[in-house]
């Protein structure tokens, strides 16, 4: 890999108000720490990819796509936004994986306003501020949660922030990813830390002096002072019940990395978690490394014992980096999306990916959970009832049968008609003919001009140069203005729990934008559709492959005349065009919101529906599943 000459990043500090209707007022005055005190809000600092673009096939270099999504990164007990790996990591994220990245200094740490209350950063005041952070993020900057990154006490705040929200009415913000550095799982042992380390806490009234200086910067000029900390606020960290994280929903994803010398939170606080969190929870522990991941080591010189201090943050930054890049987070989602049914409510797995001889990319696309709840019980997507594929030109006759054995009664093909290929006895007219009680209809979203061979030469011209999102804008468009989606989704309201098919060619571009609208409608986050439209990767894999190969022989251009797409077909237009990436769906999310207003507003103004059938089709493909057994407040449990 060779360096861009682009700058990678660019940082900008942001102030942001401290307005939330649940601040409480200040009554009762804090102690001093200094004569500069911070500005009003909370300040951080964000750090905004470079725009770069994908450069060509002669070059061994290929720039990351900038994208909307966000890490937000918490630090730990009287720390700052640029303590221990903040900084490094920050600017990591934006430049290797293209992500946007916020740290920021809690109230009553470095640059932010004090707590206007006596009893100083409660667990509670943290999550006002995260709240604060976060509601400034998506609904003023436009951005998406990719990540949480907590370190010490910021840990245990963001853990418990994140299932603080799904109990929320709405499903609250969705956190995908959670990393947990260093963070306290017995959180009633830090009065044990407190008696070491801090005396004045056992015979203070109302405050204490701790050992944490504080740092800001004023006027230019970076001040050090020892702060005070309310007693009421260290007995509300050991209230945190880090048992309840267990009730943390499976799609969220979290990183722990601990040292085993660590002198503030034994490292036996790490596999806690790994215990409570077992399924989607992966635990890294760096040998001889302490509280901040430094390693501290003493050899012998002579008569004298000299000591030296290793980093192993440059580590920590590489492993956080290379957790959070999309390839990583489209494997764990595969494995973890791979088996369909809850085990919590007693429901027998299967599996997500459908044997049908003959078709490629055949999944079951319900079994996630959506935002919607009952209570404190969350909705899911009824499993074996939503079904995708590729063709169904080679299906056999045993595929028929798996066919009937899904129960699909209905197939809809989205293929033009210059696409349709007889091929066996198991197609007639080019479309699949399934056994008894099963029925295909054609409702092809493009005519044959629109896929002559002069437009399909644009549309792979199109691809070429990654522009699915454009095309994806097209097939929207298609969808409503031939009435092929209104037909469709009016079969699901006409005949609710019944299982159905559909496809195109590949079962990637039509049959992925016709998911994205059924997920949308249910309330599924847009990151699982986004991963679930990447799915495809895996389903469509041999006939890439094939593919791929023919272009890297030349053979496609043997054929230029009868099939003039291919002439301008370079090989990364092949990989473009047989590739379906979990950014490309982002972006088409991205316009359709924009564009729509959301897909409610699609569906009834543009494609025609009534508001009582999407109603309807939303109780015929969810359930009630497990309960959301979580408090919305966390108070002490001494």
């Amino acid at each position: 890999m060779t360096k861009s000459d682009t700058p990678s990043y660019t940082e900008k500090i942001i102030n942001i108000p401290f307005r939330h209707i649940y601040a409480m007022d200040n009554e009762h005055e804090a102690p001093s720490l200094g004569d500069n005190l911070p500005a009003a809000g909370i300040e951080g600092t964000l750090v905004i990819p470079a725009q770069h673009t994908l450069h060509t096939l002669n070059t061994d270099f290929t720039a990351v796509k900038p994208q909307r999504r966000v890490v937000v990164l918490a630090h730990g007990q009287s720390g700052h936004r640029n303590y221990v790996y903040q900084k490094l990591l920050a600017r990591a994220l934006a430049e290797r994986n293209g992500l946007y990245t916020f740290r920021f200094d809690f109230r009553n740490c470095g640059n932010s306003q004090h707590v206007d209350s006596p009893n100083g950063l409660t667990t509670y005041a943290e999550h006002q501020d995260l709240t604060v952070v976060w509601d400034y993020l998506i609904n003023k900057l436009g951005l998406v949660p990719a990540a949480l990154v907590g370190h010490s006490r910021g840990a245990q705040a963001c853990l418990n922030w994140v299932l603080s929200q799904q109990a929320l009415p709405d499903g609250g913000v969705y956190i995908p990813t959670v990393v947990n550095c260093s963070g306290r799982y017995r959180t009633e042992m830090i009065f044990e830390w407190y008696k070491k380390n801090m005396p004045e806490f056992w015979g203070a009234e109302k405050y204490f002096k701790v050992s944490n200086a504080r740092r800001s910067k004023q006027g230019g000029v970076e001040k050090e002072e020892t702060p005070y900390m309310a007693r009421h606020e260290a007995i509300t960290i050991a209230g945190y019940d880090m048992t309840q994280i267990k009730y943390l929903r499976r799609d969220t994803y979290v990183l722990t990395i601990h040292g085993d010398n660590d002198d503030i939170i034994p490292c036996e606080d790490a596999y806690l978690f790994a215990d409570a969190l077992a399924g989607h929870h992966e635990l890294h522990i760096l040998s001889g490394a302490n509280h901040n991941y430094v390693v501290s080591t003493t050899s012998v010189v002579g008569d004298e014992e000299v000591g030296s201090r290793r980093s192993l943050v440059p580590e920590v930054v590489d492993l956080i980096v290379d957790r959070l890049t999309i390839e990583k987070e489209n494997e764990r989602f595969h494995k973890q999306e791979a088996t369909l049914g809850s085990t919590a409510l007693g429901e027998t797995p299967v599996a997500r990916w459908k044997t049908v001889e003959g078709v490629l990319n055949f999944r079951d696309f319900g079994g996630f959970p959506v935002r919607e709840k009952h209570g404190l019980v969350r909705r899911w997507v009824r499993p074996g009832i939503l079904y995708r594929c590729g063709s169904l030109d080679g299906v056999t006759e045993a595929g028929r049968e798996q066919v009937k054995k899904l129960g699909i009664q209905q197939v809809f093909d989205f293929r033009s008609e210059t696409e349709l290929r007889p091929k066996n006895e198991n197609t007639r007219d080019g479309l699949f003919d399934g056994p008894p009680g099963v029925i295909t209809t054609h409702e092809p979203l493009f005519s044959k001009v629109e896929y002559s061979p002069e437009a399909l030469a644009r549309r792979f011209a199109a691809y070429a140069a990654n522009g699915f999102s454009k095309t994806y804008r097209e097939i929207l468009d298609a969808g409503a203005r031939t009435g092929a989606f209104k037909r469709a989704f009016e079969w699901v309201r006409a005949n609710p729990g019944s299982p159905f098919l559909f496809h195109c060619s590949a079962g990637k571009d039509r049959t992925g934008v016709f998911a994205m609208l059924v997920l949308l409608l249910l309330g599924v986050e847009r990151d699982t559709i986004a991963h679930e439209y990447e799915l495809t990767t895996v389903g469509y894999a041999p006939e890439r492959e094939r593919l791929l190969k023919m272009a890297r022989d030349g053979e496609f251009a043997k054929h230029v005349k009868e099939h003039p797409q291919f002439k301008e077909m370079t090989i990364r237009g092949w990989e473009h065009l047989t590739s379906s990436r979990f950014d490309t769906m982002i972006e088409t999310l991205d316009w359709f919101e924009k564009k729509y207003g959301g897909v409610r507003h699609y569906l009834v103004n543009i494609v025609g529906l009534a508001v009582e059938d999407l109603d309807a089709i939303r109780e015929s493909l969810l359930y009630d599943g497990d309960p959301v057994e979580v408090r919305r407040t966390f108070y002490p449990k001494l």
